[in-house]
């Protein structure tokens, strides 16, 4: 069932209109199929939650801002109308996880980086982002669409 794990910042940008990838993550929706499903982790639930709660994010992107509870349901329903599937962690993705994680220097924002390419990488998913940073990833077999470039 390979297909597509969508990072956090494409749930983001289906979640607000006026993000400028907006329609370019709209479009990568309709390149799933069921044959090649949107697929999603517990842990970028978490991390689109977390995002789209900030009111940081609220301003940059002019809306009111809004509870968990609001943003829960409406992820629910987003996550309904992608016909997206929650995946367990694949088998032998800890191991890489930790491989690709260890870097010399300290590196938060590698440690989730790693993370999502290892199991995109041993589930066989092609992973949708924003981030180009993820390219780093491709010579360990992570295969990277980056949205809107």
């Amino acid at each position: 069932m390979p297909g597509f794990l969508f990072d956090s910042n494409i749930w983001v940008a289906l979640t607000f209109a006026s993000h400028p990838f907006h329609d370019r993550a709209g479009e990568q929706v309709k390149r799933s199929s069921a044959d090649r499903p949107i697929c999603r982790l517990r842990a970028t639930e978490l991390s689109t939650c977390r995002l789209i709660t900030t009111p940081v994010i609220h301003r940059a992107f002019g809306v009111p801002s809004f509870p968990n509870t609001e943003a829960i349901a409406f992820l629910s329903s987003l996550f309904q109308e992608t016909g997206s599937l929650e995946i367990l962690e694949p088998k032998g993705t800890r191991e890489l996880w930790l491989r690709l994680a260890n870097a010399e220097n300290p590196s938060p924002k590698i440690c989730m980086d790693a993370y999502l390419a290892a199991v995109s990488i041993r589930g066989g998913f092609d992973f949708v982002t924003l981030d180009g940073d993820f390219n780093r990833f491709s010579a360990d077999g992570l295969a990277v669409v980056l949205v809107g470039q």
